[in-house]
């Protein structure tokens, strides 16, 4: 206690007088573990409470063993979190360990991303994409744009006030986007978002696959 707090204490120690002492952290941060219950008694070398400044985290990457060739410090990789809504996010590989986990066979590698709203909490799962070459392709569009119908793979092409599918034939994959090796033309337009809503929509309306689908 400081020489204010010690003033504020009355000589007859007045109800309530004692009963609230004020912890200071030695950092900002988040409380992110309580450990302290009511009545408990708090030495000197009592764990209270613990504090986290995740302004930035870390990410920790199980990297197996057959893919440790194509990881290496200062590339750069893609954070996504899957079924949670979170704009995927770069960073740069600050670290890949030396040593091999024997029973998993992986090796960690850590990212550190910016975490300014909060929304990266530490003990989420995320996945990590690392190109190991880049290649340069005339046609390259989402995976979620491409679409199997009857057998066939398909993209969605605007068609007037409709839609309508064309066969694609598929190329290399970076595990986010797919390359078209015939079927798409550079430049033309195709549908990014929602192929699959429009996928059910053939499905359930019982029309032929290449028939236009109004929108």
């Amino acid at each position: 206690m400081n020489d204010d707090e010690i003033d504020t204490l009355t000589a007859s120690h007045e109800a309530g007088a004692l009963t609230r002492h004020e912890l200071r952290a030695p950092i900002g941060g988040t409380v992110i573990e309580l450990h302290l219950v009511l009545g408990e008694t708090v030495g000197e070398d009592s764990d209270v409470l613990a504090i986290a400044d995740l302004s930035t985290v870390w990410i920790d990457l199980d990297v197996p063993q057959s893919d440790l060739g194509s990881i290496r410090e200062g590339q750069s990789v893609t954070i996504s979190a899957s079924g949670i809504d979170i704009p995927d996010a770069t960073a740069v590989v600050d670290f890949v360990s030396p040593v091999i986990d024997e029973e998993t066979r992986t090796a960690l590698a850590r990212v550190e991303i910016p975490n300014t709203n909060g929304q990266w909490r530490p003990g989420l799962f995320v996945t990590a994409y690392a190109a190991s070459e880049q290649l340069e392709v005339p046609v390259m569009i989402p995976r979620d744009a491409v679409q199997s119908l009857e057998g066939e793979t398909v993209v969605f092409i605007p068609e007037g006030d409709a839609f309508e599918s064309v066969p694609v034939v598929l190329g290399r994959t970076n595990g986010t986007h797919v390359e078209i090796a015939t079927g798409l033309g550079r430049g033309e337009q195709y549908v990014a978002e929602g192929a699959f809503a429009l996928k059910a929509e053939v499905v359930t309306s019982g029309l032929d696959s290449h028939a236009g689908h109004g929108h």
